[in-house]
């Protein structure tokens, strides 16, 4: 018996990605189908991707999903440059994130000494019998770049004592229960002075600052590990479990008791966020069809002209304005204006923000007749709106989603004029 595979590209709107620091979407979101059709034997799935993102610090790893918004890494292999493959026994909805990259190693009982394959100055050293059954752990190094410290401290005056920090490392054992350490690991970064060659004169003193897998929240823990070594190349402390770690250079300044967490988070953000612009266009030949478009900042004076060519009309592009990868942004018409019924090309009104995506969406306007003012008749602007960048559970996004489309139509109601 024949079965008919069908292959389908996935509006990125439609799909909850949970993005975190350092990953992004690198290829288009494909579902094959019929949707949870099953084979007998594994069959492979073959992803191309852009993988300009990916290579050195980074890889490319094959995500699955079967409803939308809980997703799984496959196992996955470079077949080229430019494609991965995935083993898999049945249909699914399939993207390619680029990630930092993950180094794994078993660590024995005897101990062992990790070193990761992007960042030599990063060791994790187990002692003899800090556990008891062969354990594999897994490290992920984040970069931080000398321009983001400098960057943070021209925008933001409550961290102008922040001299410089490390990578961010982050560390977990590959295992379905928690892992006991018998005995405390040593953690090695370099020291932040020598890993962003600062050259500065004054105190300082090193914090360490931790960040539990799940959560937003850095907190220092300092005073709850042991600093073991500090040397002008790195610096090295003792922990008895597994999270991401980030030490932090400051200027040691008396009586200053200023909390160090919004450091790290500022670091994440603007490791994470990037400068976009908007662009919003009008058919010429058809002023009730619009397009609105989020694209890299720099990129917006180049597309603009490109497609006034194609027959529409524009403002200049928006302020800079910044985004993380995965960001959702509302929009909103407001005025003399209204979506019609078959108004956006898709199922939700916003754009869901990836760096190497098209970011762009068509829609058909209706004009609404001024009650006072004819001349104001069809006129009216655009709101766009940068939804929080927060984890829920799938029934409340439905809920929150259901909700304000509800208000969305009850206010769209109210401006509709009387018959």
């Amino acid at each position: 018996m024949e079965t008919e595979i069908t292959c389908q590209v996935i509006n990125p709107n439609d799909v909850i990605l949970p993005l975190k620091d350092g990953e992004m979407l690198v290829s288009d979101i494909i579902e094959l189908g019929p949707h949870g059709t099953t084979f007998r034997k594994p069959v492979t799935v073959q992803m191309q991707y852009n993988s300009k993102s990916s290579g050195g610090a980074k890889e490319a790893a094959v995500w699955v999903t079967e409803d939308r918004s809980h997703w799984t890494e496959l196992k996955t292999t470079k077949e080229t440059e430019d494609m991965l493959s995935v083993s898999v026994d049945h249909f699914s909805i399939f993207a390619v994130i680029s990630q930092p990259k993950q180094d794994q190693f078993p660590v024995p009982t005897e101990g062992r000494t990790l070193t990761s394959s992007t960042q030599p100055a990063v060791q994790i050293s187990f002692p003899e019998h800090a556990v008891t059954t062969e354990t594999e752990v897994t490290i992920q190094v984040q970069e931080v770049p000398k321009s983001a410290v400098e960057d943070i401290k021209a925008k933001n005056e409550s961290v102008q004592n922040l001299v410089g920090t490390s990578p961010i490392v982050n560390v977990q054992t590959v295992s379905t229960s928690a892992v006991q350490f018998h005995k405390p690991v040593t953690v090695r970064v370099p020291h932040p002075q020598h890993y962003m060659d600062i050259q500065h004169e004054g105190p300082t003193k090193l914090r360490v600052m931790s960040c539990e897998e799940g959560t937003e929240d850095w907190m220092d823990v300092t005073d709850n590990v042991t600093i073991s070594r500090v040397t002008e190349e790195f610096v090295e402390f003792e922990v008895t479990h597994f999270t991401r770690w980030i030490v932090v250079l400051v200027e040691d300044i008396l009586g200053n008791t200023e909390k160090l967490g919004p450091i790290p988070t500022i670091v994440c953000q603007w490791l994470q966020r990037r400068p976009v612009q908007f662009i919003l266009l009008q058919r010429e030949d058809n002023a009730n069809e619009v397009i609105v478009e989020c694209t890299l900042d720099g990129c917006a004076e180049e597309k603009r002209p490109k497609l006034m060519k194609e027959g529409y009309k524009a403002q200049l592009p928006s302020g800079t304005e910044h985004l993380y990868e995965g960001q959702q942004v509302n929009i909103r018409f407001q005025g003399n204006v209204k979506l019609t019924r078959y108004g956006a090309r898709g199922t939700k009104q916003q754009i869901t923000f990836h760096s190497q995506q098209y970011n762009r969406i068509h829609m058909h306007l209706m004009a609404l007749k001024d009650r006072e003012n004819s001349g104001l008749d069809g006129q009216g602007y655009v709101e766009l709106r940068a939804l929080p960048r927060v984890e829920v559970a799938k029934q409340k996004v439905e809920s929150e989603m259901a909700t304000m489309e509800r208000s969305a139509r009850e206010a769209e109601g109210k401006r509709e004029p009387k018959r």
